[in-house]
């Protein structure tokens, strides 16, 4: 069973965790982590979805909009927030090896979604990278790429939440010194279906099928 990050008693690597790449998907007390695009196809195609295929480049500036609505913005940095040959294409460091690069980069929807995956490449041949976000309406859950599809990174990541969330973060996990610049192409994200999370509760209801 893959258990995040934020879900574990702190402690410091000494060396890269191993590849879990042989697991397809990894169930988390709070949300569902995938590895294979049919898998987390088929568990969100009872939703509403919507891709991003980053086929309009975009000049990196701090904050970039996506075709799809989706705003990306880097903090504490001004390097890379861009989209070029069909990826989005980030930066991010937390061990000041590049002081240009973003501390980190928020992706916020433009309505609360409630999962994502896409094909992600390099996310862990460098400082190594985390994405973060409210996914079961507790507190922040993060998921490092390194634990989940080693080194150097490549392959299909995708998360289901069990409640709708509004963003996600980027940052560098400090593996080693350095920036990490992470692609992202693919992506597809899900959208609870209207009546099908109780409001009170923010607990998701998967329909029957």
């Amino acid at each position: 069973m893959y258990t995040p990050s934020s879900l574990r008693k702190p402690e410091i690597a000494k060396s890269a965790a191993p590849s879990l790449n042989s697991l397809d998907v990894k169930p988390t007390r709070t949300f569902t982590v995938s590895t294979k695009r049919a898998t987390f196809g088929a568990t969100v195609c009872r939703f509403t979805t919507a891709t991003e295929t980053f086929e309009t480049s975009i000049a990196n500036a701090t904050t970039i909009t996506f075709a799809s609505g989706i705003i990306s913005t880097g903090e504490g940095g001004t390097i890379n927030n861009e989209v070029s040959g069909g990826r989005y294409f980030g930066m991010v460091d937390t061990a000041s090896g590049v002081s240009s690069a973003f501390g980190r980069i928020c992706w916020r929807f433009p309505i609360p979604i409630l999962a994502l995956g896409a094909d992600w490449i390099g996310t862990s041949d460098s400082n190594g990278l985390t994405l973060s976000g409210n996914f079961d309406g507790n507190e922040t859950r993060t998921v490092s790429f390194n634990e989940v599809l080693g080194f150097p990174g490549n392959g299909f990541l995708g998360i289901v939440g069990t409640t709708p969330f509004s963003e996600i973060i980027f940052q560098g996990e400090g593996l080693r010194f350095g920036a990490e610049g992470f692609r992202v192409g693919n992506l597809l994200i899900a959208f609870a279906p209207f009546g099908q999370y109780d409001r009170r509760t923010n607990i998701v209801q998967f329909p029957r099928r």
